[in-house]
């Protein structure tokens, strides 16, 4: 609940945004998008953030039910605000992998 923050989620959240940076940083302009590495890399990194997210989650949909304090409204704050970063590295993450193949036919196209 928001009125303590769950360092262990948010901690974990925090090393999994910095792991993601690291993995951008390295294959940005290194790598081939299609590099079996860099695919590698960027997969484990969306898993450690879908990791982190899971429990954020789990404690967001339950802010309506927590104590209306100024202190615990921060803490929610605080909560979504580290939400709002693993969405926005899932994003970029998923950007570096490899373009999946239009499978759309002629057929497809006329229906």
């Amino acid at each position: 609940m928001p009125h303590k923050l769950p360092e262990k989620e948010l901690d974990r959240a925090e090393r999994a945004i910095q792991n993601a940076v690291r993995v951008r940083e390295f294959h940005r302009r290194r790598s081939e998008r299609t590099s079996k590495q860099r695919v590698h890399d960027v997969e484990m990194a969306l898993k450690r953030i879908r990791e982190a997210m899971a429990p954020l989650r789990s404690i967001r949909g339950r802010f309506p039910y927590g104590p209306q304090t100024t202190a615990a409204e921060e803490n929610r704050q605080e909560i979504i605000a580290v939400m709002e970063q693993l969405k926005r590295e899932r994003m970029k993450l998923w950007k570096m992998l490899p373009k999946k193949p239009d499978t759309t036919t002629q057929e497809d196209l006329q229906l």
